[in-house]
C-alpha cells in the first residue's frame, strides 16, 4: 500500500496539488502507525499539519491531530494523546462532523481508561454513545456499550458491567462483528473471575478464544486475496508503463 501511496504523492507534488498531498501524507502516517513505525508516522503527520495549516484545510488538520493522538496513545504517552485528541475535537466541532467527533470521543475515553480515570472515561463514552444512537450506528453503539461495561467492571459494579457488555454482544452478534465480540467475552471472563465464578469465567474465555481463531482464519484468507490483487495491479501498471 505504501508503494502506491508514495507514487500518488509524487504525482500530486509534480502537479503542485497541496490538498491531495496532505491527504496522502495523512494516509501514509496512518499506515506507518498500523505497523508501529512510529517515527515515519509522526514525520508524515507533521508534514500533513504544515500543509493543512498553510492552506486552512481544517478537516485534514483535524485528522492529522487525531493521528498524532493515536501515535502517542500507542506509546502510552497519555497526556500528549489527550492534548492532540482535544485539538482534533476543536476542529471537528467547527465542521460539525458528528460521526468523526463520536469516534474521537470514544478514543479519548480509551485514553482516560488507560489512565485509570474510569468516571472520566465513561463521560466520553457516553458522549460518543449519544451521537451514535442519534445516527443509529449499531457498531459504534455496541462499542460504547462494551467500553462502558469495562469501566463499570473496573469500578467493581459487576451488575451494570454485565448489563452493558451483554447489550454490546447482542449487537455484535447481529453485525457478525467477531473481533468486538472477542473483546466483550474477555471482559465477561474477567468479571466472572472477579466474582469467583470460575465456571463462567472459563466459558467466556473459551468464547473469546473461539472468536480469535475465527478472526485469524479470516485475516489469513483476506491477506491472500489482498496479495493477489496487489500482484495483478502491479502487472497492469507494468503493461501501461511499456506503452
Amino acid at each position: 500500500a505504501l508503494t502506491y501511496m508514495y507514487r500518488a504523492l509524487k504525482i500530486y507534488e509534480d502537479a503542485n496539488d497541496e490538498q491531495k498531498q496532505a491527504l496522502v501524507l495523512g494516509n501514509i502516517g496512518n499506515v506507518y502507525l498500523e505497523y508501529k513505525k512510529y517515527e515515519p508516522a509522526k514525520e508524515s503527520f507533521d508534514k500533513t499539519i504544515l500543509i493543512a495549516k498553510k492552506n486552512n484545510y481544517t478537516s485534514i488538520l483535524a485528522n492529522a491531530y487525531s493521528g498524532i493522538m493515536n501515535y502517542y496513545f500507542q506509546q502510552n504517552k497519555l497526556d500528549q494523546a489527550l492534548k492532540y485528541g482535544n485539538m482534533s475535537v476543536k476542529y471537528l466541532k467547527e465542521l460539525n462532523m458528528q460521526s468523526d467527533i463520536a469516534t474521537l470521543y470514544n478514543s479519548i475515553g480509551q485514553v482516560y481508561f488507560e489512565k485509570d480515570k474510569y468516571d472520566e472515561a465513561m463521560k466520553y463514552y457516553n458522549l460518543s454513545l449519544k451521537s451514535r444512537l442519534f445516527m443509529n450506528d449499531k457498531l459504534g453503539i455496541g462499542s460504547c456499550y462494551k467500553n462502558i461495561g469495562a469501566c463499570y467492571a473496573e469500578l467493581k459494579d459487576f451488575t451494570k458491567a454485565e448489563e452493558f457488555v451483554n447489550k454490546s454482544i447482542k449487537l455484535f452478534k447481529e453485525l457478525n462483528a467477531k473481533d468486538y465480540r472477542r473483546e466483550a467475552y474477555a471482559i465477561l471472563a474477567n468479571i466472572a473471575e472477579n466474582k469467583q465464578d470460575y465456571v463462567s469465567s472459563l466459558k467466556f474465555f473459551k468464547e473469546s478464544a473461539a472468536m480469535k481463531d475465527s478472526i485469524y482464519n479470516k485475516q489469513s484468507t483476506d491477506k491472500i486475496n489482498e496479495l493477489q490483487i496487489a500482484y495483478e495491479t502491479e502487472k497492469k501498471i507494468q503493461k501501461i508503463e511499456l506503452f
